[in-house]
């Protein structure tokens, strides 16, 4: 009785997964563009619209099957995997660029299906043509576990071709393993998911008949694979890859094609590595509220190191000629030492941006001695990158570099003209003169840091608008430390100009600080000047609100100018009833209260340049006129008491 429900279902099953499939692959024809702008989104796409996971599995394999493309940009002669060959084969690239050779077609099979959930693995070995020839170049395809049982995919021998475009080639996909090592011999016998695995000698001698008779034969299991891949898959990354090679080496030993392959592998876990650690610097350095997690970043690049060395030890093993060539194309040791040195680097520039970000609120003399040290450990680094580092061979390196470089110095040197700025702002600024000046000579010398790495960005096609923009930030910091040093000298002489404007002072100097004054407001007149024939350069916004500043302080220090040569003519006026000499010194007076109409007038402009910006309220500016009406008048009256 129960038989035929089970029967029935068994005859039934292969329609379901026709139907599966065909659902799976009409999914996989018509997934929406934007959908597939990241690995992530697509996965989630694709997961949310399948059944079970033969059924996301079957998407996966539909949808990189029809839309990546083979194209092999690099020379034929070369053995995949060299440093290039390996970038172009990211998942992301691969995504972005829609092409790619085998490892590419792996690798972002392999990222769909670890977004999905399901376990899988990048396999690499030789294969065998029609014509019972095995090519010297290797290739790569997919072991992957579906509902509890591994299953092999060739997701590039699946493109379809021309006359079948968009017709999914299924030939390979959930291949059996007896039929699938006719012509793909894994380097790991693990992964050809037999017990009783052929070795590679028998994949050149033997044709598929013969291959086929002996996995077919009875005989006591050399290893129960399952087994073998369920305690490896229960390893970590690292112990998974030398477990890896000691299966691989004990059944190929001597193989120097399985060697070199060998130290690929290591290479290509060298360059994920350095693409994950890239990431995590990056996103830590670009959103500065995520803290870098340095300890387990530190300990992954001591293992890029373990990963180098181990190939290195791999290749050094090989004595055929052309695989020793091929061999010299990866990194040799200064570029890798430059590397590790760089991500170093990167982990203490996520440092600075972290602090940045935690000490906006808090701008003092601890933070930026802080942020200070994290900037100096992370210049040492890039320092030793830049000096041993090749950037022909390593362009984006070079420029990740001066981009992290110039970014940490403009934040920092932003950060000490702030700190500069708010100490010349206190009332008691005359207090803080010297740690402002060394705020401001510490934003000088950065600001002059990452106007140099700049111009290194700038040499590197295609120069981006933030690089444009972080010129201009540079720009600008110069003229705001031009701004804020006019300033603190202003406020050296500050106590000295109430001084000598107190009325019940005898004794005033007003002359004598007038003239200490002339030379500050000489260069706050060329600065506004600079900066108004530098407008397009510094931009609108920026313009408008330093001059708003320098006016309203070019306003003070006119008005004060103008109020000292009055107190200077009244001084001299004093002095001249008290030695009875009024008749002859006359002249001189009336010549020494004059020079305070011109102060008048360049006060006025000032005032006529802060109506105009509508940032003062009207009862600001109709105090000032007033002040100003008030000192002009007093001045005719004091000059008519003269004649």
């Amino acid at each position: 009785m129960k038989i035929l429900p089970i029967l029935g279902f068994l005859l039934f099953a292969p329609l379901l997964n026709a139907q599966t499939d065909f659902d799976m692959d009409e999914l996989a024809r018509n997934t929406p563009a934007r959908t597939a702008a990241s690995v992530d989104r697509l996965a989630e796409h694709l997961y949310k619209n399948t059944p079970d996971q033969r059924g996301c599995v079957r998407a996966i394999f539909a949808w990189v099957t029809l839309h990546i493309r083979y194209l092999d940009t690099s020379n034929k002669s070369e053995i995949w995997a060299t440093p290039d060959h390996l970038e172009r084969q990211r998942p992301d690239r691969v995504l972005r660029n829609r092409t790619a050779v085998c490892q590419g077609f792996a690798n972002l099979f392999q990222a769909l299906a670890d977004a999905c959930g399901i376990d899988c693995q990048v396999v690499t070995g030789i294969v065998k043509d029609e014509d019972g020839q095995v090519p010297q170049i290797g290739h790569a395809w997919i072991a992957a576990k579906v509902l509890d049982r591994w299953y092999l995919f060739d997701p590039t021998w699946s493109v379809p071709t021309r006359d079948q475009l968009w017709t999914v080639n299924d030939k390979y996909f959930m291949a059996s393993p007896e039929k699938f090592v006719l012509n793909h011999l894994p380097d790991d016998p693990a992964w050809q998911l037999l017990e009783n695995p052929i070795t590679e000698e028998q994949f050149r001698r033997d044709d598929y008949a013969t291959i086929l008779r002996y996995v077919r034969e009875r005989r006591e299991p050399v290893f129960h694979f399952h087994d073998t891949l369920q305690q490896w898959l229960a390893l970590d990354s690292v112990q998974r890859m030398f477990q890896s090679e000691s299966r691989i080496l004990a059944f190929n030993g001597g193989n120097e094609r399985v060697i070199f392959a060998l130290g690929q592998n290591y290479w290509g876990l060298f360059f994920d590595l350095r693409a994950r650690l890239d990431s995590l610097a990056d996103h830590s350095i670009l959103d500065e509220k995520i803290p870098l997690d340095t300890a387990p970043f530190f300990e992954n690049i001591h293992l890029m190191a373990r990963y180098h060395q181990r190939a290195r030890d791999l290749f050094d093993q090989l004595t055929e000629p052309d695989r020793r060539a091929m061999a010299n194309k990866f990194f040799d040791s200064q570029d890798v030492e430059a590397i590790l040195i760089k991500l170093r680097g990167d982990a203490w520039a996520a440092m600075f941006e972290h602090n940045h970000h935690l000490s906006r609120d808090n701008v003092d003399e601890s933070s930026l001695s802080n942020l200070q040290a994290i900037s100096n450990v992370m210049h040492d680094y890039y320092h030793a990158v830049a000096r041993i580092i090749n950037c022909q061979k390593l362009n984006n390196t070079c420029y990740e570099l001066w981009h992290n470089l110039s970014l940490v110095d403009l934040q920092l040197a932003e950060r000490y003209a702030l700190f500069a700025q708010n100490l010349l702002a206190e009332k008691s600024a005359g207090k803080f003169q010297s740690t402002a000046e060394s705020a401001m000579k510490s934003a000088r010398i950065t600001y002059d840091l990452a106007a140099d790495e700049i111009k290194k960005l700038l040499t590197i096609p295609p120069v981006y608008d933030f690089i444009r923009d972080r010129q201009q930030r540079v720009f600008q910091g110069d003229y705001s430390l031009k701004a804020l040093e006019i300033r603190r000298r202003r406020l050296i002489y500050a106590s000295q100009v109430s001084n000598a404007l107190n009325p019940d002072s005898n004794q005033s100097n007003a002359k004598s600080v007038a003239s200490k004054m002339n030379p500050i407001l000489e260069d706050l007149a060329d600065l506004c000047n600079e900066i108004e024939d530098n407008s397009s350069s510094l931009g609108q916004d920026y313009v408008r609100l330093t001059l708003f500043n320098l006016h309203q302080e070019g306003y003070a220090m006119r008005f004060n100018q103008a109020s000292l040569y009055y107190r200077s003519g009244l001084d001299q006026y004093q002095k001249a009833l008290e030695n009875n000499t009024l008749a002859s010194e006359k002249k001189r007076i009336t010549t020494e209260v004059q020079k305070a109409f011109p102060w008048i007038k360049e006060a006025a402009q000032s005032l006529d340049y802060l109506k105009r910006s509508k940032r003062l309220n009207n009862s600001a500016i109709e105090q000032r006129q007033g002040q100003i009406n008030k000192l002009n008048q007093s001045i005719k009256e004091f000059l008519d008491t003269l004649e």
